[in-house]
């Protein structure tokens, strides 16, 4: 990456190039220190709203208590003059957050302090939080400054180190903030939490001269990397545009979201008076990632186990979540499209790698060195595997003979380990079509450990998907419930069962509005539900809001995204956007075959036919190399429709092999393609409907019998 070409521009450099800088200076140049500057933005996967959702919130209940309407469009009510405030920006109105903020809780401030601990009450430290506390712990890089009001960092040090921080949460306690730390140090320059909070205007217009003094000293001496701070304060802003010229040692390294608003013009400048860098990442854990990585950390589950096996779940979770966001080109996205069925319990829910805005199927060296830092951390240990070491073991063998070993090998190693058996009764099931003997193992599990929510909840799959048991399924949805009532994942799964198989769609929508108030972040719940409000209920505009928020909990997730470009091209007719979806989807994870397949359906229903047939034949190679029956039960029904005028009779043999074995996909829709395949003269044009009712599994193979191309293939 280059600077921009402005006069007083700051150059720009790559996240991978920042790690490297950091940990050059860490063992090359011990009088040099960093000070990592948070703001809200680093707090987002740890669950905590950032100030365009509170924003909204404040917006909702504002509207309710004046106009008293509880359903009404509160975003286009929200005006300057029905707000009182002046500067407000109905495009822009997170840029209101201290004003509203004001408004709401001017003549009763304990309420806001109130609203902000609830919306922090469950946040949880994310990955890249267990990275930052391992640097404080074992490096001379002590010191955080944040605009935030949560306990993230001091939650970090207490859950994955064995030290605490000097927090300084009030400006009061600005002479116990020193350069030379000798253990962590938090400076929250606008107060903790529970210590009255700033977030009116009056009190953000400047940093509090005990606060001002102390963060010059630490700047003459600590190279800040900022993340996550938008710099739309007055105070601690103000306070960094004031610094000296080329005063802090180092320059500054100001990170900001790739693909989200460029740095302001004070923030540019700000940086190049200071001889520093800009950095785009891809998020705050993502950066941690590599930081964590060049420091050989490994994910510190062991640790975490020793002090709170919950903890450890967790942050081995998260951990996960980043891998599968950033697989490389050869592994294929276990996850299935948003409009199915969630993951099983215990897998993670389907994500997919950070893109970097190139055209889709195009490679980035910032995301093969992210991936590369995540595999060899999932990896790296110190003992013996762990289950979900084994398990990613499994998986990168394609060759599935290879993979069954492993997990046997696996087994062997591990017995008791109701996560282990667990993972190899899915294989079975999904790979091997060994239904028999993985019913054995759930069999099995639940004679040893009855009540585990996630093997019962995979049970119950098994029996709709595999068994056709419908009743049986529900009854051990119902006892996944039972085991763990607030499971996000469980209730979702339940959702999806009452909608796909009962129709039974007011109960259904309780259940996805379950899973939404056990995790409300979750995108997986929010990709489902969307899908819902969009082909159950038909209110398209609750399900685009819904989409969206979904994309804003995680971005870049192949899966949703390719859903909403679908939603997009089918119930929008927005191709453009559509087509911009479809390319985001596919940089995301170019071997994502609902994605390809998705993508040559579009492009072959607005008679874009040569690009189509292009997209289509990688959607074959992929899924020819991991198969996905479903999906291939889609491909080959494009190829046949429009692998003409000769090749589609060798589709159609593939797609009857697959129709026979009563393999069919109920999710896909292939209206406009038949349509499309129709305009082109397909010379078997009259069946291509009853065909495309067959592969949907809404008619009987058998309507086909009086077809001869039917017949012969």
């Amino acid at each position: 990456m280059t600077g921009s070409s402005e006069p007083h521009d700051p150059p720009t450099i790559s996240y991978v190039a920042l790690a490297d800088r950091f940990i050059d200076a860490d063992k090359t140049m011990p009088n040099r220190a960093f000070a990592f500057v948070l703001g809200a933005g680093a707090s987002r996967s740890s669950g905590i709203k950032g100030a365009g959702q509170m924003v909204d919130d404040w917006l909702r209940l504002r509207h309710r208590e004046v106009v008293g309407d509880t359903d009404g469009d509160y975003k286009t009510w929200a005006s300057a003059q029905m707000l009182g405030i002046t500067n407000y920006d109905p495009a822009d109105p997170a840029a209101s957050y201290s004003e509203l903020y004001r408004r709401m809780y001017a003549r009763d401030p304990d309420r806001g302090y109130a609203y902000l601990e609830e919306q922090m009450r469950t946040a949880e430290p994310s990955y890249g939080y267990s990275v930052l506390a391992r640097i404080m712990e074992t490096t001379r890089h002590k010191v955080v400054v944040t605009t935030n009001f949560d306990n993230l960092v001091a939650d970090s040090l207490s859950i994955f180190s064995k030290t605490y921080p000097l927090v300084c949460g009030h400006e009061s306690l600005a002479g116990f903030i020193s350069a030379r730390a000798r253990r962590p140090l938090v400076v929250k320059v606008h107060r903790d939490l529970l210590l009255a909070p700033k977030s009116a205007p009056e009190d953000l217009g400047a940093l509090p001269e005990a606060f001002s003094n102390a963060l010059a000293e630490i700047f003459r001496h600590y190279t800040p990397i900022i993340i996550g701070y938008g710099g739309n304060d007055g105070s601690l802003m103000k306070f960094l545009k004031d610094l000296p010229k080329q005063s802090v040692p180092g320059g500054v390294y100001w990170c900001y979201w790739e693909g989200g608003e460029p740095p302001s013009s004070d923030i540019r400048q700000f940086v190049a008076a200071q001889q520093g860098d800009l950095v785009p990442i891809p998020g705050f854990d993502e950066a941690m990632m590599l930081f964590g990585n060049a420091l050989e950390f490994d994910v510190p589950d062991k640790f975490v186990l020793d002090r709170a096996e919950a903890r450890a779940k967790r942050i081995v979770e998260q951990a996960q979540m980043l891998q599968v966001r950033t697989r490389s080109k050869k592994f294929h996205a276990t996850a299935g499209n948003a409009s199915g069925d969630a993951e099983a319990a215990t897998n993670v829910p389907y994500s997919v790698p950070k893109q970097d805005g190139r055209a889709s199927g195009e490679g980035s060296s910032e995301n093969d060195a992210l991936a590369k830092a995540v595999e060899k951390t999932m990896q790296r240990t110190s003992g013996a595997l762990r289950w979900w070491q084994w398990v990613e073991r499994a998986k990168a063998a394609t060759d599935v003979v290879e993979r069954d070993r492993i997990y046997r090998e696996a087994i062997t190693a591990l017995p008791d380990s109701p996560e282990m058996l667990n993972s190899y009764a899915v294989f079975l099931m999904q790979d091997r079509k060994d239904y028999d003997k993985a019913e054995t193992y759930y069999k099995q599990l639940l004679a040893v450990d009855p009540i585990n929510a996630a093997v019962l909840c995979n049970y119950a799959y098994f029996f709709k998907n595999v068994r056709k048991d419908y009743d049986k399924a529900e009854t051990y949805y119902m006892l996944s419930l039972a085991a763990d009532p607030t499971n996000s994942a469980v209730l979702c799964n339940y959702a999806y069962f009452l909608q796909d198989v009962r129709k039974d769609h007011d109960k259904a929508e309780a259940y996805y509005t379950q899973a939404l108030a056990a995790d409300p972040t979750n995108a997986a719940v929010l990709g489902n539900y969307a899908y819902f409000l969009s082909d159950i209920r038909k209110d398209h505009d609750r399900a685009e809001t819904y989409y969206t928020q979904a994309l804003a909990a995680d971005p870049t997730n192949a899966g949703l995204l390719g859903e909403y470009a679908y939603f997009l091209s089918d119930i929008r007719k927005d191709h453009d956007k559509a087509e911009a979806q479809y390319k985001r989807a596919l940089a995301a994870n170019p071997n994502d075959t609902y994605t390809l397949s998705s993508y040559a359906r579009f492009l072959l229903s607005v008679e874009r036919t040569e690009e189509g047939l292009a997209m289509l034949d990688r959607a074959i190679a992929v899924n020819e190399t991991f198969p996905y029956e479903t999906a291939a039960v889609r491909v080959w029904m494009y190829a046949t429709c429009h692998w003409i005028p000769e090749r589609w009779h060798q589709a159609l043999a593939k797609l009857k092999r697959l129709l026979m074995d009563n393999i069919t996909d109920r999710d896909v829709v292939l209206t406009q393609v038949v349509e499309a395949a129709k305009k082109r003269n397909h010379p078997a044009a009259e069946w291509l409907d009853p065909l495309a009712a067959v592969c949907n599994g809404t008619a009987d193979a058998s309507t086909l019998d009086a077809w001869d191309a039917w017949k012969r293939a």
